[in-house]
């Protein structure tokens, strides 16, 4: 099977919430990787098997991945790729969702290198790049390098066309970093900017309901309790009727 073979069976499972299927397929299809030596699919694989393991909280058995695929990366000289740089970024999350912090950002700096030197300065991969550097920097307590990294994500998500609902996101993850150093009038702004995307772009994408709970919770922050009631029930109302109409 090609990699987007691979790629589109493992979406099929996950559309399906088939999470047990999707990890025998994928230790079915490491076995058969393995005795080709096809080290690009392995490394997909690998990578994918990384999600997997995060998803499922199952860390241990997601370290020994990692490690085998930085073996692969140093084996096949691709230290220094956008391969290896998406690895290191699939890793580093991995580590952030386990809470080795230090050991991420170790990676996350190496994939900035890779992508300075790579890529244009306006690539969309850098959007993703410092929206994952800015949630590293918001679990490890540094609210402001973490409102930095997402300025910057906001910089190149709002030069991209088609990207209005990212850039919604970007805004709604940007109004909850102020709203961890109590700059609520900062923060509100993010969100009135973000939900007036989300109507026009995306008005049952499920990111426009939290960007609803969030302005609630800010409105609760300065003691409005009407607004944040009726802000909830605004977000109780809509997801009640996306229901009904699946």
């Amino acid at each position: 099977m090609t990699i987007q073979e691979l790629q589109e069976k493992l979406d099929q499972f996950y559309a399906q919430n088939a999470l047990d299927d999707a990890y025998t397929f994928l230790m079915e299809q490491v076995r058969i990787a393995m005795e080709k030596q096809d080290n690009p699919a392995l490394l997909f694989l690998l990578n994918e098997m990384i999600g997997y393991f995060r998803v499922t909280s199952k860390f241990q058995l997601g370290n020994q991945i990692a490690v085998q695929i930085l073996n692969i990366i140093n084996m096949c000289g691709l230290e220094d790729t956008i391969d290896g740089a998406t690895s290191y970024i699939n890793i580093a999350t991995f580590y952030r969702a386990q809470g080795k912090y230090q050991e991420a950002l170790e990676l996350y700096q190496k994939t900035e290198k890779i992508y300075h030197h790579e890529l244009e300065p306006q690539d969309e991969l850098y959007s993703a790049f410092y929206n994952n550097l800015s949630l590293l920097y918001q679990e490890m307590g540094d609210y402001h390098q973490a409102i930095d990294m997402q300025k910057k994500a906001l910089a190149i998500v709002e030069q991209l066309d088609d990207y209005r609902i990212e850039e919604a996101i970007t805004y709604t993850n940007l109004s909850q970093m102020y709203l961890s150093i109590n700059q609520n009038d900062k923060a509100q702004k993010c969100l009135h900017q973000a939900i007036s995307l989300f109507q026009q772009y995306g008005p049952h994408d499920p990111h426009y309901f939290a960007s609803l709970a969030t302005l609630a919770q800010s409105h609760y922050m300065q003691k409005d309790y009407v607004k944040a009631l009726d802000i909830y029930h605004r977000v109780f109302t809509f997801h009640r009727e996306c229901l009904w109409t699946k």
